[in-house]
């Protein structure tokens, strides 16, 4: 059901049947056909693990409250309860959380925004639209490189 957190089947899922780590990914997005094809896309890659929210609302209790440790938050930047931007200030300023990297991933990106977000010490800033095919690609070459600006993934 959309509007509540999901992921691998409900539970934890911190390795791989290899050992090896998962990246887990908190998706922040509340169109759901977008989140249905980042979720889709990410899940290609079989090093990730993905969990969709929908509200700024829903990512604070998941990221306070959950039993999963996120490796990074892919944030749309407007939702329906707060800005993208004033999520990651929130995530910024709480000890437990200010470490884990935010790309924020937006259709609607000015100077000002970039400037307002790069305030924010987001990790990365990529537009919509998005290839479906890389974008797993793409975030990981952006954990890799950090980059905030307004790069179209095409």
């Amino acid at each position: 059901m959309f509007g509540h957190p999901r992921g691998l089947a409900g539970g934890v899922m911190t390795e791989r049947a290899s050992g090896s780590a998962l990246l887990n990914v908190l998706v922040v997005e509340d169109d759901r056909h977008i989140a249905a094809i980042i979720e889709v896309s990410l899940r290609l890659d079989p090093g990730i693990a993905v969990q969709v929210v929908d509200t700024g609302t829903d990512a604070i209790e998941v990221l306070t409250h959950g039993v999963i440790r996120f490796d990074l938050i892919l944030l749309d930047g407007t939702l329906p309860d707060m800005s993208g931007q004033q999520l990651a200030q929130i995530i910024a300023r709480h000890p437990g959380l200010a470490s884990v990297p935010i790309i924020i991933l937006t259709a609607a990106l000015s100077t000002e925004g970039l400037d307002a977000y790069r305030a924010t010490g987001v990790l990365a800033v990529m537009t919509k639209p998005f290839n479906p095919l890389t974008l797993a690609r793409d975030l990981r070459s952006r954990i890799t490189h950090g980059t905030v600006g307004p790069r179209p993934i095409v």
